[in-house]
């Protein structure tokens, strides 16, 4: 016999955990955030990296400063965390080096996957 091993749902996840904190249990008002963030993330990642390859440090460090706010609200840590490494590298008018940058990705991506996976959970 086979047991079909099942991932527990996505509203066990420490990011849907935090957002409910966040919004003091609402469920509601936790979707329509996460579903906000979906929509503007991809955009936000787009126009950092654009602003980035023209060196354009200040204007880069604005955004990631709105996706630092929105990570925080939401209780999102981990890209909150690397929002403010790297936007203290942007105010100072400095390249982030490439490690940084990998981070940063790493962590917007894993977030996008979340978020695309909610959305069908919906």
């Amino acid at each position: 016999m086979t047991i079909k091993q099942t991932s527990p749902p996505l509203t066990a996840s420490p990011e849907w955990q935090a957002v409910l904190v966040q919004t003091h249990g609402n469920v509601a008002l936790a979707r329509q955030l996460f579903s906000i963030l979906a929509e503007e993330l991809p955009g936000q990642c787009a126009e950092i990296e654009a602003q980035l390859q023209q060196r354009k440090w200040q204007a880069a460090g604005k955004i990631v400063h709105k996706l630092h706010g929105s990570s925080s609200f939401c209780g999102l840590t981990a890209v909150q965390t690397i929002c403010a490494e790297l936007e203290s590298v942007l105010r100072k008018e400095q390249p982030p080096d490439a490690t940084l940058i990998a981070r940063f990705r790493l962590e917007t991506n894993q977030l996008m996957q979340f978020l695309a996976q909610l959305a069908h959970c919906a």
